[in-house]
């Protein structure tokens, strides 16, 4: 907001200011130091689910399941009465 107007400052505006501000600009060869430092990770290798991770999303999934069935049971029960 504009203090003096209490009014949005257009794009425009902020475009000017962002342009006449040294602070706003970023270091030079920035992009390229980020790509370099991303690419210079070690590449992530897919880990296959053991038993107790497949023992998990099973204890968690059939109650999940159980209750969307016990919904879908309910609203069909309540549109039956009329």
């Amino acid at each position: 907001m504009n203090r003096d107007s209490h009014k949005p400052i257009s794009d425009d505006e902020l475009e000017t200011l962002l342009t006449d501000t040294d602070f706003a600009q970023p270091p030079e060869h920035f992009v390229q130091d980020v790509m370099e430092s991303i690419n210079a990770l070690p590449n992530r290798q897919v880990i296959q689910p053991t038993w107790w991770q497949w023992l998990a999303l099973l204890g968690g999934g059939i109650p999940a399941f159980m209750q969307t069935i016990a919904f879908v049971f309910s609203a069909w029960n309540i549109a039956n009465l009329g």
